[in-house]
């Protein structure tokens, strides 16, 4: 059997059971047996099997009428005196396509209607299953991102102080001193390219106490034209006047990472003082030394390429919770970016309260997932053009517990399901869907709280114009320790003082609030940069 044969084999295999499955689901609904009957097929022999299964006799005539039948609606033609041929185009319900064909007894536009709901129901069950389907692959997808990023963090542990600021200086503590030390070199450098910097963090540092300046090294080896292809730089007996005093011995060998240089490591001017277990037997700088500082180049080129794969996989993984939250955002065009606000918001208020950074990065996640529950939600109740009635509302109630229940799977998520749990709990106990009240409310949901309130409070609905700034901040302002935590409304209020006019008259939502600079701001520009 040839390829194809086997191709066409399994296409024939997977059209036959999904058509199986239709006429189950229909024949159980219509409490009659049906065939599914295709373009190909001869009336004939369609004929044969319905009077076969059902005992009536079916006219070719009736068949031939609706073989071709392209209406969306079930259409019924009378067989005899008690019995109807029962018709519809199940296109948009099945991939084979075909019409659905049975015969029952009853009144016309009874069994009209049936059909039509038999064959919506099979159609919605299909979807479901679909979107059940997505969720648990995404499920996977996230948790297995979650241990490649803990892997990861844990084989790079000792390369995340390599950023900078303090994280420099520990830098060069932990690895040039010992470099200098080894080298008995007066100063020792980490030369890092600027676009190095940028991609993983890793900086320029110094260890020694002379006044030679990072830019003057950097100076001396534009001098020599060194560069990544280069060989390992090595000179004794020269005097290289400098600003800071003279250079008279330097040794440099590149940082690569393949084929991308990420910068040098230089020692400048060889001591001739006698180091405890260093003899002082070579005063100058040899092969020995280059050997060293090649093994410690390949060590932080190890480090910096780790950083950046720890920083992809946090990008990763944030354009996946972005990819979950916006597949409902993108349902209902008014809520888009609604997640996403809500997350920088609650981060910026987690950091008013002098939360540590951990927790606030988990509430900007939980944020991200806050209405996660709301691909549970059926669109006309979701998508419902109007206020809602008192049994919509009951079923909108529902999404903080079906997100529960998606998120509760991710064992890595598990920070995150306080926040998604009880995010429309009240502080006067009043919210849902425990009535949780005051501090038995998680802080996590008592900051999202206050996020998602104003986010929806100045966003547009199909039925209402986003509701004035100032009203807004004056709602929440006089909702403290009633609907919402007053600490953390008074954090909110100290948020909307910070912020610049000129953003508010701009823009629109609660984006035009974030301050210009923040946190938040530089990781999702550094997001969107990458396309996430």
């Amino acid at each position: 059997m040839n390829r194809m044969t086997i191709t066409e084999s399994a296409e024939l295999l997977s059209r036959s059971s999904s058509s199986l499955r239709l006429e189950k689901f229909i024949e159980q609904r219509m409490d009659a047996p049906c065939i599914l009957m295709q373009q190909e097929d001869s009336l004939d022999d369609i004929a044969l099997q319905l009077e076969d299964l059902t005992g009536v006799v079916v006219d070719q005539s009736h068949l031939g009428r609706v073989k071709t039948l392209s209406s969306d609606s079930a259409v019924v033609s009378s067989l005899n005196e008690h019995h109807s041929l029962i018709a519809a185009n199940v296109g948009n319900a099945h991939s084979a396509g075909g019409i659905l064909l049975t015969v029952r007894s009853g009144s016309v536009d009874l069994l009209a209607s049936l059909m039509d709901s038999a064959i919506e129901s099979y159609r919605l069950s299909e979807e479901n299953q679909a979107c059940r389907e997505a969720i648990e692959e995404s499920a996977m997808q996230l948790a297995q991102s979650f241990e490649e990023q803990n892997w990861l963090r844990g084989f790079a542990r000792n390369a995340t102080k390599f950023t900078t600021g303090s994280g420099a200086n520990e830098m060069a503590n932990g690895v040039l001193q010992p470099l200098g030390y080894l080298l008995r070199a007066e100063d020792v450098f980490l030369i890092v390219d600027a676009e190095e910097t940028a991609r993983s963090g890793l900086c320029s540092a110094k260890f020694g106490d002379s006044d030679f300046s990072i830019q003057t090294v950097e100076s001396v080896l534009h001098q020599f034209e060194l560069h990544h292809e280069s060989a390992p730089l090595v000179r004794n007996n020269v005097q290289l006047p400098t600003d800071q005093g003279a250079i008279n011995s330097i040794v440099a060998v590149p940082v690569n990472g393949g084929a991308k240089s990420l910068g040098f490591l230089v020692g400048i001017n060889r001591s001739t003082e006698s180091l405890e277990g260093l003899p002082v037997y070579d005063p100058e700088f040899g092969s020995g030394d280059v050997g060293l500082l090649e093994e410690a180049a390949v060590l932080l080129s190890t480090q910096a390429h780790n950083i950046h794969l720890l920083v992809q996989s946090n990008q990763m993984f944030l354009g996946s919770l972005h990819a979950m939250s916006g597949a409902i955002d993108a349902r209902d065009p008014y809520t888009q970016g609604h997640s996403e606000r809500v997350a920088r918001l609650g981060f910026e208020l987690a950091q008013l309260m002098k939360l540590s950074e951990p927790a606030c990065q988990e509430i900007y996640l939980a944020g991200i997932l806050h209405d996660i529950g709301k691909i549970g939600i059926p669109d006309a109740v979701l998508l419902k053009n109007g206020p809602l009635t008192n049994d919509e509302f009951r079923t909108i109630q529902k999404h903080p517990e079906i997100g529960y229940r998606i998120i509760e799977r991710l064992g890595h998520l598990q920070f995150a399901l306080p926040g998604v749990l009880h995010h429309h709990e009240r502080w006067d106990g009043k919210g849902y869907p425990h009535g949780l009240d005051g501090e038995s409310i998680p802080l996590m949901a008592r900051v999202l709280a206050v996020a998602d309130a104003f986010d929806a409070m100045t966003s547009s609905r199909p039925y209402r114009d986003a509701m004035p700034l100032s009203k807004a901040v004056s709602i929440i302002s006089g909702g403290a320790a009633e609907q919402w935590d007053a600490e953390v409304v008074a954090c909110f209020q100290h948020w909307i003082a910070d912020c610049q006019p000129e953003q508010a008259e701009s823009q629109s939502g609660a984006k035009a609030f974030i301050p210009q600079g923040s946190p938040v701001e530089q990781v999702l520009q550094a997001a969107m940069a990458l396309g996430l």
